[in-house]
C-alpha cells in the first residue's frame, strides 16, 4: 500500500554572523579529489548516499557530476569533490567548480555548486546519522581546496538540504546569507487517481477530452513507458528527435544543437541506465513518436526532467496527453509517492501541483577579507529591501546608468 510522503522543510533562522566552527569533527576525514579516475572510484557509495537524501535529485549523483566536469566547463573554471569518510565509510560528499574572484584589486576565488540551464540544483550530501560532524569536516577543509577562497555558493539549495539544518543548529552555524530563488512543482500521488481528476478544473477536464476525442479518430495510438532493465540508452535517439522538433529546435536549445550538452547527456543517460533510474516515456502515433519524457525514478520519487513534443502534432495537445497517462500511472504504482516537476511553470497549476521552495546559498571564509566585501554588503542589501521604494528607486538608477554607458559606447 502507498504511503503519504510528507515532506519536511527546515524552518530557515536569520542570517547569523557566527564564523565557521574549527573544531576538528571526530573520525572524520575529508579528500580533496581533482583526478578524474580517483572521482569513478566512489562511485557506488556516492550514488548511495545521493539516493538516501529527503529529496534525491539526479545532480547530486556521481551519474550527473562526472559528465559535467567532462563535458560543461567554462575554460577559467576548474572542478573538485570533496570526500568526506568516517572510516573507510563515505559519508559526505561536496562538488565543487573552482572560478576566479577579484575583490578590491586582489585575487581570490569563488566556490560554487554546479548550476546551469541543465543542472538546476546540486546539494552537499552527508549520511543523515552524522550530518553536522560531515559538514562541519567538509566546510573546514575547503581551504584544502583553494586557500584564496572567498565564499562559497550554492545555487537553488532545496529548502530541505542538511546545509539550512547545520545553519539553523546552535553553535553550528555559519557566516552566510540566503534568499529565496524560486519554486518547483510536485504532484503527490497518493490515492485514486479518478478522485483526483475530478479536483481539476472543468476547463483542464475538458480540454484533455477533446484532446482524446481527437486521438481516437487516429489508428494507431499507444504510450510506452520504458524503467529499470528496459530503459537503456538506446532508446535516446528517439528522444532527441522529438526534441529537435519541439519549441526547443526553432530555439537553438535542443539538445543535439550543441555537441557539448549532447555528449554530456549521453554519457549522463548511460550511468543513470546502468543504476537503473532512467525512465522514458513516449507518445507513439503510427509508429511515430510525438511526444517524450527523459525521466529519473529515486526512491519513491519520480523525477521530470525534460518533456517534448513535436509541434506539428500540437493540436492534440501531446505532452498533456503523455503527463496524464505519466500521473494515471504513478497513482497506480506501488512504488511513486510523488512525481516532481523540477520546475514551475503556469500548466503546473492545472494539475493543482504544490509548491517546493529554493534558496541561494552564500557562505564566507572566516577571514576578514570575504567578512567585509562579501558577508556584510550581503546583509546590507537585505536591509535596503525593506526600505519602501529602495528597490524600485534602485532598478530606475540602475536602468540608467545602463543607457549612459551604451551612449558613451
Amino acid at each position: 500500500m502507498k504511503h503519504a510522503n510528507h515532506i519536511r522543510s527546515v524552518s530557515l533562522n536569520p542570517n547569523s554572523t557566527a564564523g565557521i566552527d574549527r573544531r576538528p569533527p571526530n573520525n572524520i576525514a575529508v579528500e580533496i579529489v581533482t583526478d578524474l579516475d580517483a572521482l569513478t572510484c566512489h562511485q557506488p557509495a556516492w550514488d548511495q548516499l545521493a539516493l538516501a537524501t529527503q529529496r534525491p535529485l539526479p545532480m547530486s549523483s556521481s551519474a550527473w557530476i562526472i559528465p559535467y566536469v567532462k563535458y560543461r566547463l567554462r575554460e577559467d573554471e576548474r572542478w573538485a569533490v570533496a570526500f568526506a569518510f568516517d572510516g573507510s565509510d563515505l559519508v559526505g560528499v561536496l562538488p565543487l567548480l573552482i572560478c576566479p574572484h577579484r575583490v578590491l584589486g586582489m585575487n581570490s576565488v569563488r566556490l560554487r555548486t554546479m548550476f546551469g540551464p541543465h543542472t538546476y540544483s546540486v546539494d552537499l550530501l552527508a549520511d543523515s546519522s552524522r550530518e553536522s560532524a560531515v559538514i562541519t569536516a567538509i566546510l573546514t577543509a575547503l581551504d584544502k581546496v583553494n586557500r584564496r577562497w572567498h565564499h562559497l555558493v550554492l545555487r537553488r539549495l532545496s529548502s530541505t538540504s542538511p546545509l539550512f539544518k547545520f545553519i539553523g543548529e546552535r553553535g553550528r552555524s555559519v557566516r552566510q546569507y540566503h534568499e529565496e530563488c524560486d519554486s518547483g512543482s510536485f504532484l503527490a500521488t497518493v490515492g485514486d487517481f479518478d478522485a483526483f481528476y475530478e479536483t481539476l478544473s472543468r476547463n483542464t477536464r475538458r480540454a484533455h477530452t477533446k484532446a482524446h476525442h481527437k486521438l481516437d479518430r487516429l489508428d494507431d495510438v499507444k504510450y510506452v513507458f520504458l524503467s529499470g532493465d528496459d530503459s537503456t540508452e538506446a532508446r535516446m535517439e528517439d528522444f532527441l528527435k522529438v526534441d529537435a522538433a519541439s519549441w526547443r529546435g526553432r530555439a537553438g536549445s535542443a539538445i543535439n544543437s550543441d555537441p557539448c550538452v549532447l555528449s554530456f547527456y549521453q554519457e549522463a543517460i548511460q550511468r543513470l541506465a546502468q543504476l537503473g533510474w532512467l525512465e522514458w516515456h513516449f507518445m507513439v502515433v503510427d509508429s511515430r513518436v510525438v511526444a517524450a519524457q527523459l525521466a529519473v525514478k529515486m526512491g519513491r520519487r519520480l523525477i521530470i526532467k525534460r518533456i517534448s513534443y513535436d509541434e506539428s502534432f500540437a493540436s492534440y495537445a501531446p505532452g498533456n496527453i503523455l503527463f496524464e497517462h505519466t500521473v494515471r500511472r504513478a497513482f497506480a504504482a506501488d512504488d511513486i509517492d510523488e512525481i516532481d516537476c523540477f520546475t514551475d511553470m503556469p500548466w503546473h497549476a492545472k494539475w493543482r501541483c504544490e509548491k517546493h521552495h529554493y534558496h541561494h546559498l552564500w557562505i564566507y571564509a572566516p577571514r576578514l577579507l570575504p567578512f567585509v566585501t562579501g558577508y556584510l554588503p550581503a546583509r546590507a542589501r537585505t536591509s535596503l529591501r525593506n526600505v519602501p521604494g529602495l528597490v524600485s528607486a534602485y532598478h530606475s538608477v540602475s536602468k540608467l546608468a545602463r543607457r549612459l554607458r551604451n551612449r558613451r559606447q
